[in-house]
């Protein structure tokens, strides 16, 4: 690389975490992954692979992304890609939204020590 893009790439790494939006960096970073496993030669149905599953769940636990907002704009790619006639499992389109209508309706449960209790 030649000095002036060494320089930008410097600024973002010296950057304080909290100056960005996070939420919004998730959603780009979590469209592009479903980008790459949608291009992938197995039919992927939109699930992530498991090692995609832990940098997705590191960034949100490290910078705070709310899992609603993690539902959501994954079930929107998901939509994305099922309205281009893409195939999706619709399993995933079922656990997001489930997700998000129990956060709405308050009733989202939370397995605790193997023992179910309302949270």
């Amino acid at each position: 690389l030649d000095p002036s893009q060494c320089q930008g790439v410097e600024d973002l790494i010296s950057a304080a975490p909290s100056s960005f939006d996070h939420a919004a960096l998730f959603t780009v970073l979590q469209k592009h992954t479903l980008q790459h496993r949608m291009n992938d030669s197995f039919s992927c149905l939109g699930w992530f692979s498991p090692g995609q599953v832990f940098v997705l769940d590191e960034y949100c636990a490290r910078y705070g992304v709310r899992g609603c907002h993690r539902h959501l704009s994954y079930l929107k790619d998901l939509m994305d890609y099922a309205e281009n006639s893409v195939l999706v499992d619709p399993m995933l389109l079922h656990y997001s939204y489930a997700f998000c209508a129990s956060h709405i309706h308050g009733n989202r449960y939370l397995n605790n020590n193997n023992n179910i209790a309302k949270e």
